[in-house]
């Protein structure tokens, strides 16, 4: 018995020790190249100060009488490339430190995201209880309490929904399911959507688009929630009231062209290089506390490049935004 035990934990430390030695695998668990992976980086400098070290000596005996002068260019030339390799080593920890960074970030929007909704749906799950101990519920107040626990359920869904399209897209492996399509009439039923939203914050919604636009290829869920995030954007930093203007047009012979106008705060020079990046808000959405995952604008880039278009924008602080994107025809 004493015999099978020591062999499970021999087998188990070996084990063990095989998955710690799988330097390539752990920089792949963090989504990290090879070339940027600190651990190799530290093996490959090692080899290479002792191989470097030994072939200099050896060459400068060898063929110099005074081999001070070529040690002493061997040994700068060493501390150069040793200066490049802490530099990407450098590098590496640092994505290691955005990539915890993100991770803490992400817990914080996802938790903050969820608690609305599941709050809405306690509350209303509780006034109904109430409601039916008074056995007096009018028809009126009940489908209102429904409506409301869908809206809630529909939320959490498109939640988790976008969230798996991030993991698609990290992952690489996100997979289209394209159809002819009209882009105006999908529009339309988004815009639809909004529009009590949009009346409650007392902005308007605008929507243009050309006579005979053909039908585009790409997506019809996908392509919808690209809209969606760009509208619900739109509406949620827009601060008081304004105009919101949609308008659809071709773009060229090959493509149809969106775009949403707004008249809201703006993007700073400074953060839109960083708009579509993943989990990244403004500070000027912070400061207003305008909800948002910050994972929108990243999965709609990603969408709209595996459709085979382009997505873009321009802004000024203080004199609103406006987004694009284009859709093939075929």
């Amino acid at each position: 018995m004493y015999y099978i035990s020591g062999i499970v934990w021999y087998n188990k430390a070996v084990a063990d020790i095989s998955e710690k030695l799988n330097i390539i695998q752990e920089c792949h668990s963090v989504q990290m190249s090879w070339w940027q992976c600190p651990p190799v980086l530290f093996i490959g400098l090692g080899i290479i100060t002792i191989f470097s070290l030994i072939t200099t000596s050896v060459l400068a005996s060898r063929y110099f009488e005074e081999p001070e002068l070529p040690t002493v260019v061997g040994v700068s030339v060493e501390a150069i490339v040793f200066l490049v390799i802490g530099n990407i080593i450098i590098g590496g920890f640092n994505k290691i430190a955005e990539a915890n960074r993100m991770k803490t970030e992400f817990i914080s929007i996802i938790s903050h995201q969820l608690r609305a909704p599941l709050t809405a749906l306690q509350w209303t799950e509780d006034i109904i209880e109430r409601e039916f101990k008074k056995h007096e519920v009018d028809v009126e107040t009940v489908q209102s309490f429904v409506n409301t626990l869908r809206e809630a359920t529909h939320k959490m869904t498109r939640l988790i929904a976008t969230l798996l399209d991030v993991s698609r897209v990290d992952a690489k492996t996100l997979v289209l399911h394209k159809k002819m399509l009209s882009l105006p009439e999908l529009t339309k039923g988004v815009i639809k959507e909004f529009y009590q939203y949009a009346n409650s914050s007392n902005i308007t919604i605008g929507f243009e688009a050309e006579d005979f636009l053909p039908e585009i290829s790409a997506d019809p869920e996908r392509t919808e929630m690209v809209i969606r995030n760009f509208i619900d954007n739109s509406i949620r930093y827009t601060a008081n009231s304004g105009n919101i203007k949609i308008n659809i047009s071709r773009a060229g012979n090959s493509f149809v062209r969106w775009t949403i106008h707004d008249e809201g705060m703006g993007i700073t020079p400074h953060e839109r290089r960083r708009i579509f990046d993943k989990f990244f808000r403004g500070r000027s959405a912070t400061l207003q506390q305008a909800e948002g995952s910050g994972v929108g604008l990243y999965v709609a880039r990603a969408i709209i490049d595996a459709a085979g278009g382009k997505v873009g924008f321009s802004s000024e602080p203080g004199r609103g935004s406006e987004f694009w994107f284009t859709l093939p025809i075929k």
